[in-house]
C-alpha cells in the first residue's frame, strides 16, 4: 500500500506478533497501540484489529473492554483521520457460546455500520495453529512429543484449522493491497476446508513419533452444551487463495503436523 500508515491493535500479541514482524520486512509503516494511548491526530489510512480477550483468567468487564469498548473507542478517535479500510479479526463461534464470541459479534455488528464510510474487512478465521500460537493442535504434538499426559473433551466434535502464517498471508493482503478502497463489507470465514476430529489430531501427531507413551485421557472434560458439535469453513482455503490471488499453496493440516511434530524433536 503506496504511503500507507497502519495502525495495529494486539501488536504483542501472538498472532499480532506474527503480523507486526512481516510488516517491518516490507518496510510498511505501521504503528502498535497500546491501551491508553492516544491515536489521535495519526494520518492512519488503514487499521486492523487483531486485540482480544478469550476470558481466561480474567473478568468479564477485561473480556468487554478488549473486545468492544477499546475498538469501538478507537473508531471513534479516527474519524478525523485518511482512513480507508478496517481489517478486524473475528471469530468462527456464534455468538451465544461464550462472553468471548458474544463481544466479538457485538463488535462486528458495530463496525459493520462503518462500511458506507470505508471498507471494512471482518476475518472470522477457524482455529489459529503453528508457533507461536497454543492452540489445540500445538497442545497436542508437545503433548506427544514429550511424552506428557493431556487431558481433553470426549473428542468427537469436529473443527477446522487454518495455519498462522497463511491467515497473516491474508492479512497482508488485505493490509498492503491498493486497488479497490470502495466502502463496503467484506465476511470472509477462513479455514482449510476440511473438519478433524479431537481424536483424529490425536492420531495424525502420535504417528510422527516413534516409541510414543504420551497418554490423552479423552472425556476428562465435558464441553460446554453451546459449543457447536460441527464447525467447518464452507469455503476452502485453497479457494480463498486464488480468489486473493495469493501465489502459493496453503498449508494443508495432515501434512503440516508432521512438520510441526519435527520442531518438537531432539
Amino acid at each position: 500500500m503506496s504511503n500507507a500508515n497502519i495502525l495495529v491493535t494486539g501488536g504483542t500479541g501472538r498472532l499480532g506478533s506474527v503480523v507486526c514482524q512481516h510488516l517491518g520486512k516490507k518496510n510498511i509503516n505501521f504503528h502498535n497501540l497500546e491501551k491508553g494511548e492516544n491515536c489521535r491526530g495519526g494520518h492512519w489510512t488503514c487499521f486492523v484489529h487483531l486485540a482480544t480477550n478469550y476470558g481466561e483468567g480474567t473478568s468479564r468487564n477485561d473480556v468487554y473492554e478488549a473486545n468492544y469498548f477499546f475498538p469501538k473507542r478507537i473508531l471513534e478517535k479516527l474519524s478525523e483521520a485518511p482512513l480507508r479500510r478496517v481489517i478486524n479479526i473475528d471469530t468462527i463461534l456464534p455468538q451465544e457460546t461464550n462472553l468471548y464470541s458474544k463481544t466479538k459479534c457485538m463488535f462486528r455488528e458495530y463496525l459493520a455500520g462503518f462500511s458506507d464510510r470505508y471498507q471494512v474487512v471482518n476475518l472470522r478465521p477457524h482455529i489459529i495453529y503453528g508457533p507461536p500460537m497454543d492452540s489445540v493442535v500445538d497442545k497436542i504434538v508437545h503433548a506427544a512429543a514429550k511424552n506428557q499426559q493431556m487431558d481433553l473433551s470426549y473428542g468427537f466434535q469436529i473443527r477446522d484449522f487454518v495455519y498462522i502464517e497463511d491467515l497473516v498471508a491474508i492479512i497482508m493482503h488485505f493490509a498492503t493491497e491498493v486497488s479497490n478502497f470502495e466502502p463496503g463489507l467484506e465476511d470472509i470465514e477462513i479455514g482449510e476446508g476440511k473438519g478433524y476430529s479431537i481424536r483424529q489430531l490425536v492420531s495424525l501427531a502420535q504417528e510422527h513419533f516413534v516409541r510414543n507413551s504420551a497418554r490423552f485421557n479423552f472425556g476428562t472434560y465435558q464441553g460446554r452444551p453451546s459449543d457447536p458439535k460441527t464447525l467447518v469453513s464452507r469455503v476452502p482455503l485453497t479457494e480463498l487463495f486464488k480468489q486473493l490471488r495469493i501465489r502459493r499453496e496453503p498449508h494443508c493440516l495432515s501434512r503440516n503436523i508432521g512438520n510441526l511434530a519435527m520442531s518438537w524433536l531432539p
